[in-house]
């Protein structure tokens, strides 16, 4: 599997043409450090679905790059799969997370399955990205894998969003204890979210009137949410759930319908649950 458990190294990616061919778990972990020790920009594609951790083992994931270190280049999953990815540590440190840290306006995530996996943390959560400065994220699921935070930004797919999340999916389960922007793809959306289906449940155990969960995101702030659906049940034991968007401050929700169970102690709606700023909402519908 690339580990080396006697040297505790792990098995080096191939480089083929100037992108990095990455066919099982050691070389993608060899990939994490090579992107963490300052190549942000190296490109990298699976040639094989992987597996990181079976049996109820629970080998970390470092993910690749970091908030500072954001990677830039394009990593194309061609189809594969990524199972069995664990992280765990919900301390205020803990932000970030998820198969690629932080992804800089230049980086590109496509064609690539998380599936079975863990990530819990305080903030910026995501199965695919922790948080995405501006770059792409395109045709990306996460496949079963639990998301859980206790800050702000927690998402199926991406914590934070101010670049494209396009033609993605999510069937996990999305949770925060206390945290903020809760979202079935999106924790927070300031960017563009599109063509993107939710059927995990999604929601917050925090009273708070000022925490809110989405189907698709949590909060859109001045972004645009449309073309996508929601089949996942949304609870919130605070204010502001929505089918789509659980509060919305500006910015475009158009062509999106809910068809999930929506609660929350106040401003719950099938499509928005809170509305800040006069948002554009246009051709959005719930059916019961």
């Amino acid at each position: 599997n690339g580990f080396c458990d006697h040297c505790n190294e792990y098995e080096p990616a191939e480089l083929v043409d100037g992108v990095y061919e990455i066919g099982n778990a050691g070389q993608l972990y060899w990939f994490a450090e090579l992107v963490d020790n300052g190549e942000q920009d190296a490109d990298a594609v699976l040639t094989a679905d992987i597996t990181v951790n079976a049996d109820g083992e629970e080998r970390k994931w470092n993910a690749i790059g970091s908030n500072t270190m954001k990677y830039s280049g394009t990593f194309d999953g061609q189809g594969y799969t990524i199972s069995g990815l664990y992280y765990d540590n919900d301390a205020t440190t803990g932000g970030y997370i998820g198969l690629i840290a932080s992804l800089d306006e230049d980086g590109v995530v496509k064609n690539v399955t998380v599936a079975d996996s863990y990530f819990c943390g305080y903030c910026n959560v995501g199965a695919v990205v922790g948080q995405n400065h501006g770059g792409t994220i395109a045709n990306c699921r996460n496949d079963g894998s639990e998301i859980a935070g206790s800050g702000s930004n927690i998402g199926g797919i991406v914590g934070g969003n101010s670049g494209i999340v396009t033609g993605c999916s999510n069937s996990g389960e999305i949770s925060a204890d206390e945290g903020n922007n809760v979202g079935g793809i999106v924790g927070t959306n300031s960017g563009i979210v599109e063509l993107c289906s939710n059927s995990g449940d999604v929601y917050s155990d925090c009273c708070s009137d000022e925490h809110c969960v989405g189907g698709i995101a949590g909060e859109n702030v001045g972004g645009t949410v449309r073309n996508c659906y929601n089949a996942g049940e949304i609870s919130n034991k605070g204010a502001a759930s929505g089918g789509i968007v659980g509060k919305a401050d500006r910015g475009i929700i158009e062509n999106c319908h809910n068809v999930g169970d929506v609660s929350a102690k106040k401003d719950t709606g099938a499509v928005i649950g809170k509305a800040y700023n006069d948002p554009t909402v246009k051709n959005c519908y719930y059916l019961a």
